[in-house]
């Protein structure tokens, strides 16, 4: 009985081990774009200090992932074929879709700066275990920034999984309806 309760518990923490990497690898390719935009634009043009950038930066990837997602349906109902004419009430005039396209843009910048704001703390845990993989261990800058971006991912994990459960969905609802 105990055996099998323990059993459950290293699974079920190797399995989280196993999600956090395989989220971490996703992550760490946006953010590593992210830096690059930051140290090529930010640090060389404006003269910004680490938050900033961190804050600009995260902003710049949630603004490109908000475009796929807003743009991907729009790109996949044009390759569609056979849908017919549209009738005469639905169809847009030009100052309609500057309205729409503006206010999805409004929208878009909203929510990419309120995901920016939600996604410093983790930021704050991944520059703590950079900091410390570079005080403890001399490997390549690369190598530290996966391994604090799979820090960071594992404790916002943590929190999404286990303590506010609800953020997924309020997330999704926030993203297409508010």
């Amino acid at each position: 009985m105990v055996e099998n309760i323990l059993i459950d518990v290293l699974f079920s923490v190797f399995d989280f081990i196993r999600g956090t990497f395989f989220l971490s690898i996703a992550v760490f390719l946006l953010f590593l774009l992210g830096y690059f935009f930051s140290r090529e634009l930010l640090e060389k043009k404006f003269k910004l200090n680490w938050m900033q950038k961190t804050f600009v930066s995260s902003f710049f990837v949630f603004v490109l992932l908000l475009l796929v997602v807003f743009v991907w349906p729009v790109i996949d109902s044009f390759l569609s074929v056979d849908l017919g004419t549209v009738p005469e009430p639905l169809k847009l005039t030009l100052g309609e879709f500057f309205y729409l396209a503006g206010s999805v843009l409004i929208k878009m910048i909203a929510v990419a700066l309120v995901f920016s704001i939600f996604v410093l703390p983790l930021a704050f845990v991944g520059a703590f275990a950079f900091d410390f993989l570079d005080k403890k261990f001399k490997w390549n800058t690369f190598i530290n920034f996966f391994f604090s971006v799979f820090a960071a991912t594992g404790v916002g994990l943590f929190i999404v999984l286990f303590l506010m459960p609800w953020i997924i969905p309020g997330a999704v609802y926030l993203i297409y309806f508010a």
